[in-house]
């Protein structure tokens, strides 16, 4: 992704919260929100067994307080998944990727989502704003 184009996608990124959009009322206090955000990793396999991990590894993933998403994990391919990883190779270090990383995500037949812990409001925008080690050049 060219510098302009990762400029402009951060500048709508800082500024879609404070957006106001036509027929709002105006706000006059900010009130937290119900919902808390989590982060989701995303993992690929090539069978149906991405979807059952041995014992160890989940103990590993709720030790950190991940737990598998079983809503929306699944044990067939995803269409939208070569865009959305496509989104992220500009985001990791020079040549990380290589063709054949890119032939496995579009040939993956299967799909695993980790949830982190919900993050209340004084936790989350700190982590937000921090740099990704992978995106410093």
């Amino acid at each position: 992704m060219d510098p302009i184009r990762r400029t402009l996608l951060k500048a709508v990124g800082f500024l879609a919260p404070h957006a106001a959009f036509a027929g709002d009322a105006p706000v006059t206090e900010m009130q937290a929100p119900a919902v808390k955000p989590r982060h989701v990793l995303c993992f690929l396999g090539q069978d149906e067994s991405l979807l059952h991990p041995p014992r160890d590894v989940v103990k590993t993933i709720e030790d950190f307080g991940f737990e598998i998403d079983r809503t929306y994990s699944q044990a067939k391919p995803d269409p939208h998944m070569p865009r959305s990883f496509s989104v992220c190779w500009d985001r990791v270090f020079p040549l990380a990727w290589t063709a054949a990383d890119e032939q496995a995500v579009v040939n993956h037949k299967s799909v695993l989502y980790l949830l982190s812990p919900p993050m209340d409001q004084q936790k989350r925008l700190p982590i937000r704003r921090r740099p990704c080690a992978s995106s410093r050049r």
